[in-house]
């Protein structure tokens, strides 16, 4: 009982570490992205100042 149990337990887990995963490795990726896109507009500008 115990055994069934706890695997029962621990797939749902396993699935939500997993898409929290996903959402975190999109998500940094994602700001990874736009911080190079800023630096490469900073950097094709002429300077003002």
């Amino acid at each position: 009982m115990n055994i069934t149990y706890g695997q029962k337990k621990t797939i749902p887990t396993e699935n939500l570490m997993k898409k929290s995963f996903s959402v975190i490795t999109v998500a940094t990726i994602i700001t990874i992205k736009k911080n190079i896109e800023n630096l490469l507009l900073v950097l094709s500008e002429p300077k003002k100042t």
